[in-house]
Formats: structure tokens, sequence, C-alpha cells
């Protein structure tokens, strides 16, 4: 039997050790990229927020914001099966700057009702999926309005990718579901002019609520 070649000799006597290393190497970086990923996810967000704060609008020059009747700003009357509870209006806390401790943001006029299902039994009338809340901002002008939604989707979700975009009623919005206790809670969001508005529904009439308020506030993100 022919003996095999010093050349064969060398292949198998570093062959085991060679592949144990390369399993290694593949291992580590396996484990890097999956310990990485929630990592890099977090280096996104925090350049992205930094990139929001250096875009921030000027705070010279605002106008006061007008401060209509809330009946007028919401909807006052039932939608689908929901009936509005209760109305309310007021003005945000200032937002100020922990290093100065000026004012960073202008103070919005906000609008707020709740939604509660009709006939739901007393006992049900805090679950969530017998509720609906719509919230409406309003801004000196478009670009603060733009500002402050981006705002909350950064702080809320990560960045303005993280969060999905539905065409409704011929309107682009944003949307975020979160799932508690077994039930899918979506908020949608969007800005109208110098309005930031925010929809919350746990309902079969999710549909009816955006049409009615997409009517009445038309989205001005891109389609």
């Amino acid at each position: 039997m022919q003996e095999p070649s010093s050349q064969t000799k060398v292949s198998r006597r570093y062959w085991q050790p060679i592949s144990i290393a390369t399993l290694l190497a593949a291992f580590f970086l396996a484990y890097r990229a999956w310990i990485g990923f929630p990592l890099t996810k977090e280096i996104r967000r925090r350049r992205a927020y930094q990139q929001h704060l250096a875009a921030r609008p000027s705070l010279e020059n605002l106008g006061l914001v007008k401060a209509p009747p809330k009946e007028k700003v919401l909807f006052n009357a039932p939608i689908g099966r929901y009936r509005p509870i209760m109305l309310a209006s007021g003005e945000t806390a200032p937002h100020l700057d922990p290093k100065t401790g000026q004012p960073s943001e202008p103070p919005a006029q906000v609008y707020w009702t709740n939604y509660e299902l009709d006939g739901a039994p007393e006992d049900q009338r805090r679950n969530p999926a017998t509720r609906a809340l719509v919230i409406v901002l309003e801004y000196p002008n478009p670009e603060w309005a733009r500002y402050s939604l981006e705002d909350r989707v950064l702080l809320a979700v990560g960045t303005l990718d993280d969060m999905e975009t539905p065409m409704k009623f011929g309107n682009r919005v944003l949307a975020q579901s979160e799932t508690h206790d077994g039930v899918v809670q979506t908020y949608y969001l969007w800005t109208c002019g110098n309005r930031v508005v925010i929809l919350h529904v746990d309902a079969d009439d999710v549909n009816e609520f955006l049409k009615i308020y997409l009517h009445k506030y038309p989205s001005y993100l891109s389609p």
C-alpha cells in the first residue's frame, strides 16, 4: 500500500485544530451579531434623536396659539357604536432645557376626548376594548407640529422607520400596535398644518374614527 505523502500528513495533522478554530470564529461572529442587533438599534435611535434635536425649529417670533372652543376641534357626536363622554382642553406644560432652564419648546393648546362603547357594562367601562381616545395638539406653526410628532415617535418607539405607515382613506398616517393583557392597542398619529392628531382606538370601529378625523384633519405626511 502506498504511504501518504508528506503534504497529506501535514493536512491531516492540522485539519482538526483549523476546523475547531473556524467553528469558534463562526460562533463568535454569530454571537456578536446576535447581541449587537439591539445595540445597533439603540445607537441608531440615539443618532436619530441627536439629529432631531439639532433640527429643532426656532422659538423666535412665535405667535400665540388660538384656542377655539373644544366643540369645534373635537367631534362631539357618536362615532359608530361609541359616544363621547368628556371633552376637555388646556395647555401643555412648558418643556425646559435641563442645562439652561429655559423653554425648549413652545406650549401647545391640547384638546382631548374619550369615547365609550354605548351600553357597555359598568365593570367594563375602563376596559381598553370599550374606550377610544382622541388628542389634538395645536402648535404655533406647522414646523413645531412636525417636530412634536417626531419627538413623540423617537421617545416612544425608536425611529420613524420603526413605525407602520398605512394609507387610510387616501391619507398617510403613522401607526404603532402593542398588546397588553391580550388586548391589541393601536395608536395612529399624523400632522395637519399646525396640529398633531393622536388617535387610540381598540375597537372594531377604528375605521369610522379614522374616516371622520382624517376628513376633519387631512394628513400632511408624505404619501
